[in-house]
Formats: C-alpha cells, sequence, structure tokens
C-alpha cells in the first residue's frame, strides 16, 4: 500500500508542478514582462494558442517578449485541448485522464501561461448552459445520424467552416484506432466535441477582437478548429508546426501547417539558374539517402541508415512504405482514403488479385500502438512479406525493387533520386512533378497498381525533378531565413528532445537555447513584421468589443450576455 501512494504521490506532483525547465521559463518571461510598459486599453490583442507543450510555449513566450520590446500589445490565450487520447478504452482511463487534463495539468499551465499572458481568455473545457450543452449534442447527433460514407464525413462544414477533415484524424488519433467506423459512439463525442469548440472559438473571437492569432499546429479540432475560426474571421494568424520554414501564414485557401507546394514546379522552372539549385540540392539529398540527416529530418530515425545486411530479394516487386496509422492523415489539401488501413488493405487486395509481387515496410518512426495494427493486418492476410525497419530503403532499391507506393510519403522523391518510380494516393509536396504517380480516385489507384511494372523510368528526369522538389521544399528561403528555420529545429530538439536533461535546471545551458534563436536575425525580421502589421491593424469584425481584465483572471471564460452563464493542447 505504501508503495502504491507513493507512485500516486509521485504521479501528481509531477503533473501538478512545473518542472525546473518549464518554471525557469515562466521566470524568464516574468522578467521579459516587467521590463516593458504595461499597454494601454487601445494596444492591439495578440492570442495564443495554449498548448500543453513547452517548445510551442517556449516559442510563443519569446514572440511575445519581442513584440512587447518593440510596441505594446495585450495578450490573451484560448486553450481547446479537451480529448484524452485512449480514455474511451476504459472508465479508469477516463476518469485518470479527466483529472490529469482538467485538475492538475490545467492548473500547471495556467500558472506557466500567466508569466506572459495578462488578458481573460477562454477555454473549451469547461460547461456552459444546460441548454448550449444539449444544443450541440443534438446538432452533433444529427451530423452522426446522417453519415454514410467516409466521404461525407469528410466534407463536414460548420457555420462554412470545413471541419471533417479534422473531426477523422482526431477520431483515429484519440479513440486510437487505425480506421475510421462512421456507427462508432466515440466518433459522435468527437463531433459533439468539434461543433462545441467551433461556436466557442467564434464567440472568442468575435468578441475579443483580436489582431493576431499564433497558433501551434493545425491538425485535430483542437488545434485546427479555432485556427480556421480565426481565419474565417480576417484575423493574422500564423502556425509553427512544419519543419520547412520557422511559420507558416494561414489563409482561407491553406489553412493548413504544411508548406505551400502547389506550384513548385512552375516555380523552379522560373529560376533563371536552375542548373545551380539542382547541383545544391543534389549535394544535400544524396546525403540523405546515405543516412545522413539533414534539417528536416533530425529528430527522425533514418530509413537509409543500414542496419542489416540480411536484405529481402525484392527484384521486381513494389514495396508498400507504411504510415503511422494513427497520425494525422488529412495533413494536405485532399487524399483518396481517408485512414491509411483502408488504404493498405485496397493495396494489398488490389497486388495480391493481379498476382503481383510486393513488400511491406512499416514506417521507420511509428508510434508503439501500431504494433497492434501490424499484427492485425497479418491475421488478415497471412503470408504478407514485411521488411525490417533495419533495411535500409537505399538498400531496397540497390536489391532490385521496382516501385514505391506511399500516400504521401516523402519517401516518393527518394525513390525518384535514386530512379525508382513511386504510386501515391493523395494530395503531397512532389505532385506539381510529373515524375511521381498521383491517383486522383480510387479507380485511377487500382490502375496505377496493376501496372506499376509499366510506370515509365527516365532515371535523369526522375532525379532532376526530385532535386528540384528537395530545393523548393527544403532550400528555397533567403539566407536569414534558413538560418532561423536551421535555429528553430535546433530549438525543438533542446527543449522536447533534451527536456530530462534540462530537468536539471543549467541556467547556463537555458541561457544559451534561448539566446540562439531570439539573436536570430531572421526571428528579429519576422517580429518586425508582425509588429508593423500590428502598427496597421484595424478589427474587421463586427459587434466586437476589447475585452479587459488582469492577470489573476487569465484564463477564465469572460463574462458576456452571449454566455448565458454560457459560451463562451506536440502531438
Amino acid at each position: 500500500m505504501q508503495s502504491l501512494l507513493q507512485r500516486f504521490n509521485i504521479s501528481l506532483v509531477h503533473r501538478y508542478r512545473a518542472s525546473p525547465a518549464e518554471s525557469w521559463c515562466a521566470a524568464f518571461f516574468r522578467e521579459q514582462k516587467a521590463s516593458h510598459p504595461l499597454p494601454g486599453a487601445a494596444a492591439p490583442l495578440v492570442v495564443v494558442e495554449a498548448a500543453d507543450d513547452l517548445y510551442f510555449y517556449c516559442l510563443q513566450g519569446e514572440i511575445i517578449s519581442a513584440l512587447c520590446a518593440i510596441r505594446p500589445v495585450r495578450v490573451g490565450r484560448f486553450a481547446t485541448r479537451r480529448l484524452i487520447p485512449g480514455a474511451s478504452r476504459s472508465l479508469r482511463g477516463f476518469i485518470s485522464g479527466w483529472l490529469d487534463r482538467h485538475i492538475f495539468s490545467r492548473l500547471r499551465w495556467k500558472s506557466l501561461y500567466d508569466a506572459f499572458c495578462d488578458e481573460v481568455g477562454d477555454r473549451v473545457d469547461y460547461l456552459r448552459a444546460p441548454w448550449r450543452e444539449i444544443s450541440w449534442l443534438w446538432r452533433a447527433w444529427r451530423l452522426f445520424r446522417g453519415l454514410e460514407s467516409k466521404d461525407q464525413l469528410s466534407s463536414i462544414r460548420v457555420h462554412g467552416i470545413h471541419i471533417g477533415d479534422l473531426v477523422i484524424d482526431t477520431y483515429l488519433r484519440f479513440k486510437p484506432v487505425a480506421e475510421v467506423n462512421i456507427r462508432d459512439l466515440y466518433l459522435f463525442v468527437v463531433l459533439q466535441q468539434a461543433v462545441k469548440d467551433i461556436d466557442i472559438a467564434r464567440a472568442y473571437f468575435r468578441r475579443a477582437a483580436p489582431s493576431l492569432y499564433l497558433a501551434t499546429y493545425t491538425t485535430y479540432i483542437q488545434h485546427g478548429i479555432p485556427a480556421r475560426v480565426a481565419v474565417a474571421l480576417g484575423i493574422t494568424t500564423w502556425s509553427f508546426a512544419n519543419a520547412q520554414e520557422f511559420g507558416t501564414r494561414l489563409t482561407p485557401d491553406h489553412p493548413l501547417q504544411t508548406k505551400r507546394s502547389a506550384r513548385y514546379a512552375a516555380d523552379f522552372a522560373d529560376f533563371a539558374d536552375p542548373a545551380a539549385k539542382i547541383v545544391q540540392a543534389e549535394k544535400y539529398l544524396g546525403n540523405r539517402v546515405a543516412g545522413i540527416a539533414d534539417a528536416a529530418t533530425a529528430n527522425q530515425r533514418s530509413a537509409y541508415e543500414v542496419r542489416t545486411r540480411d536484405v529481402p530479394d525484392v527484384r521486381g516487386a513494389a514495396v508498400i512504405f507504411l504510415h503511422d496509422f494513427f497520425d494525422s492523415a488529412h495533413i494536405y489539401r485532399w487524399m483518396v482514403f481517408h485512414d491509411f488501413w483502408e488504404w493498405v488493405c485496397t493495396t494489398i487486395d488490389v497486388l495480391q488479385e493481379a498476382g503481383l509481387p510486393f513488400f511491406i515496410k512499416p514506417h521507420p518512426n511509428q508510434r508503439a500502438g501500431s504494433d497492434v495494427e501490424l499484427h492485425r493486418l497479418r491475421r488478415k492476410y497471412p503470408g504478407l512479406n514485411f521488411i525490417s525497419t533495419d533495411v535500409s530503403n537505399r538498400q531496397l532499391v540497390d536489391a532490385g525493387m521496382a516501385c514505391a507506393i506511399t500516400v504521401y510519403g516523402s519517401v516518393a522523391a527518394e525513390m525518384a533520386f535514386l530512379g525508382v518510380p513511386s504510386i501515391s494516393s493523395g494530395d503531397n509536396p512532389h505532385a506539381s512533378f510529373d515524375s511521381f504517380h498521383l491517383a486522383g480516385s480510387k479507380e485511377e489507384y487500382r490502375a496505377l497498381l496493376r501496372h506499376f511494372a509499366d510506370l515509365p523510368r527516365d532515371p535523369e528526369r526522375m532525379q532532376f525533378q526530385a532535386c528540384a522538389f528537395y530545393y523548393m521544399h527544403n532550400m528555397n528561403l533567403r539566407p536569414e531565413e534558413q538560418d532561423l528555420r536551421d535555429r528553430i529545429i535546433a530549438f525543438f530538439l533542446a527543449l522536447v528532445g533534451q527536456e530530462e536533461a534540462l530537468r536539471s535546471h543549467a541556467p547556463s545551458e537555458m541561457e544559451r537555447i534561448f539566446s540562439n534563436l531570439h539573436s536570430a536575425p531572421g526571428f528579429r525580421h519576422f517580429v518586425d513584421g508582425l509588429a508593423a502589421e500590428l502598427n496597421d491593424a484595424v478589427p474587421t469584425m463586427t459587434n466586437s468589443r476589447p475585452i479587459t481584465g488582469t492577470k489573476s483572471g487569465a484564463n477564465r471564460p469572460a463574462k458576456s450576455p452571449t454566455r448565458g452563464g454560457g459560451p463562451a493542447g506536440r502531438e
């Protein structure tokens, strides 16, 4: 019993009490805030997404501190983390998750965000007036009961804002499960939360009238819904969640955290010196397929590092490169299959029916839960040929593989560089180049699979386009932008990859981590640009008024006639 109580106490303290690194960061931001004058009532409002994530907390704090050094701003926060991964599997998991998210961790993160937020904000995990909760349940139930297909689910809009893709990815990640079941009651739970989130986000952003919203990810409903609401209301919105650039400005035609890629081929063709850029890209892409990590893969296990010499005979065969079953599938504009399970099962069915040789290689950086789905795949299709993740992709190419099959993976460009064609079935950064075979429908995908051995091979053209893609995706930045991109990746790795080491609270190391970011010319230029926009900011929303309040009231829902008591977080 004593051991159980000790474990419970350690767990409770871990959730409630800030770590040494978190405490240092909060003290650092309080000191920065104290050195700047208090903002006036007319100062523009900047709202941050209050995610339970040390990296994004520190990044937002750095941006806010730098902004305050240039001009007064009011800072609010909007918190949306509500659903708990795996909580639907047991009552015990639901209760422990609820206590963690809604009592212990919430109090800790509220205190941390108080360090640089001084406006009353809002969060979605408060209960609202009973009639409003009933209304959200009823609206979600009508959506749920009317579902007839995944395509219909994916296309759902509420108040004109597309949320179906976010609902699907949230269901897959937080259930968690590998395939969408439109009759699963947990999908109804996600729909209800999405309907509630969008109403609360619209009410808050209209009432607060912020000039700037700093989002984290744009995936899943807790990140994507407030970001899309802000964009729809004309609020300048930035996301900071891809490895190709420091920040992505969101727009109605691109509310995604991923880098804009639809014009890569056309824009590369417009360069005056494409040959020189090909030479630059060839060096870096060549290093990647040799197992040397670049900036975009620095925090991942390389798929090209040789760890074994036991390579299967893949001559003339296709290799299916699996994705993490629970990862956010809809990170690009569209996809043919709405979950990776349906995609891989369709692929296997088509290849087996056609009598074509193929192998399956798991994702090298998949979550532990994917192992269960791999066992389920083996049970459904006995005799499948799996390739160990210890076998490098370069070894498979050298062994004679004929085609790579993916949904939208970076493996397509890597294979093209090595002279192997690929088939994909969703929008992806390679889509504008014709050397990559992209299916726009299930029928087209099946046809490409049946004839993978006959796909055209022009190694020189494929390598050229692979390098052109790589340059546009990873290198098409001004020197200060590239320097900032590299520094933010180092900032991420220091705060996330070495978080355990930082618990020892070494002030000099923490100061070095922060100084490396805010001393970057690109960071200062970025913040100067935000400040210039705030100087010209004019609220565009009607029937809105500034929120007033003090830091002691931060993170509590604002009282408003529209609330009726009422309406109103690294994945």
